[in-house]
C-alpha cells in the first residue's frame, strides 16, 4: 500500500489567546467583513462588548437577544446572572485569556468559531488568520495520521517477523480443523498486508521443506520448519477469527 504523502507544512498559526489580540482581531475583521460596529468596556473588569449595528441588514437574519443587532461579549470570565438581566443580553460570549468557561447560557465559544459562524451568516470571506489556522490544523491530522500507519504497519512487521521466526508449536490450543481450513480461505483473498506477507512466508517455508527433502536435510531440521509454517498458520487463523469477533 503506497503511503500518503503529505506536502510542505503550512506556517505554524497558533490560537490567540491574549484578550486584547482577540479583542483588536473581532474589530477589524467585522469592519472588514462591512459592518458597522460599536466597542464599549466593561468599568468593573477588562471585558469588552462590540455591537454589530447593521446585523439585520448585512445578514437578512434578527440576532437572538438584540434583534436588528448582535451583541458579542468578550471575557475571560463568566457575569453574575443578575447582571443579564440589568444590562441586557449578550448574543455571542467569546472566551479569552486562554480560558475555558461555561458562559450564562452554556454557550460560551471559541472566537475563532464564532468568527465563522458570523462570515457564514454575512455570506463574506474568512478572515486571513482563519484560514491559516484551519490549513495548520488540517495539516497536524494528517501528519498526526500519517505517524499513526507508521506506528501500525511497524507493528505488522514485528508480528509478522515474531510469529515467522519462533518455533511455536501450537499458537492458540483451541482452534477448531473447521476454524483452519476457513480460515486458510480467507487468507488467500484477503487484502490485508500483514495476511498477504504471512501466505508469501508460508509458500517460501514450504519450498525450503520441499528443497531440504531432496538434499536429505535431517527429519529435525525439517521439523523446525514446519513448526514455523503451522506458527505462521495458526497466526493467520488468529486473525481470522478475531476479525470475525471472536478473538480480542
Amino acid at each position: 500500500m503506497e503511503e500518503k504523502k503529505i506536502g510542505k507544512a503550512p506556517r505554524v498559526i497558533r490560537l490567540k489567546t491574549k484578550h486584547d489580540d482577540i479583542v483588536n482581531f473581532y474589530e477589524k475583521a467585522l469592519k472588514k467583513m462591512g459592518f458597522d460596529i460599536k466597542t464599549e468596556g466593561s468599568k468593573l473588569s477588562s471585558s469588552r462588548y462590540i455591537t454589530i449595528i447593521n446585523w439585520e441588514e448585512v445578514t437578512g437574519n434578527e440576532s437572538r437577544y438584540n434583534f436588528d443587532e448582535l451583541k458579542i461579549r468578550l471575557s475571560g470570565h463568566d457575569l453574575p446572572i443578575s447582571y443579564d438581566r440589568l444590562h441586557g443580553f449578550h448574543d455571542l460570549d467569546i472566551m479569552t485569556d486562554g480560558k475555558e468557561r461555561g458562559g450564562n447560557d452554556g454557550n460560551a465559544g471559541r472566537y475563532d468559531c464564532e468568527i465563522e459562524w458570523i462570515a457564514k451568516m454575512a455570506n463574506k470571506p474568512l478572515p486571513t488568520h482563519i484560514v491559516m489556522l484551519r490549513r495548520w490544523e488540517a495539516y497536524k491530522r494528517e501528519e498526526s495520521a500519517r505517524r499513526d500507519a507508521e506506528y501500525r504497519r511497524l507493528k505488522r512487521e514485528k508480528e509478522l517477523e515474531y510469529y515467522s521466526n519462533n518455533e511455536i508449536e501450537y499458537f492458540m490450543p483451541s482452534v477448531t480443523a473447521d476454524d483452519y481450513k476457513q480460515a486458510q480461505e480467507w487468507a488467500q483473498e484477503s487484502s490485508n498486508d500483514l495476511v498477504k506477507k504471512l501466505i508469501a512466508k508460508v509458500k517460501e517455508k514450504e519450498e525450503l521443506i520441499v528443497k531440504m527433502k531432496a538434499a536429505g536435510e535431517n527429519k529435525q531440521k525439517r521439523r523446525r520448519q514446519k513448526q514455523k509454517v503451522l506458527a505462521i498458520e495458526n497466526y493467520i487463523t488468529y486473525l481470522y477469527l478475531k476479525e470475525n469477533g471472536e478473538y480480542e
